[in-house]
């Protein structure tokens, strides 16, 4: 089954075609431990130019978006959005909240009311 979002931000992915079918790059990182240098104060490690803040750099110099996955809480995501400076979407609270580069929300978490219908 294929699917796509159609959505403006997405419409200068580089697109890869491998055995007849056609695929968009795109890098997704987490933040704790990997986009993000854990042994600093967090308000210095989002000032501070490291490693990856480079790669991620380089990246969308190629048009790759850089994306991020994390647990943290959506505004706490938007802060390292715009620190890093990603542009691919980002998907977190364990996966319960996914918002595109626009920040425009695809899909938000799910109230208790729903989980207990869905139970019943």
């Amino acid at each position: 089954m294929e699917q796509s979002i159609e959505h403006s931000s997405f419409q200068s992915v580089p697109i890869v075609e491998k055995e007849g079918k056609k695929f968009g790059i795109m890098v997704l990182t987490d933040l704790d431990g990997t986009a993000n240098d854990e042994t600093m104060p967090e308000a210095k490690r989002l000032a501070t130019t490291t490693p990856a803040k480079e790669a991620i750099s380089k990246l969308q110099a190629l048009n790759i978006p850089v994306g991020i996955i994390t647990s943290r809480s959506h505004g706490e995501s938007l802060i390292y959005q715009d620190a890093l400076s990603t542009k691919g979407p980002i998907i977190c609270e364990d996966g319960a909240v996914i918002a595109l580069p626009d920040r425009t929300l695809i899909l938000s978490r799910i109230n208790n009311n729903t989980i207990r219908s869905f139970l019943e």
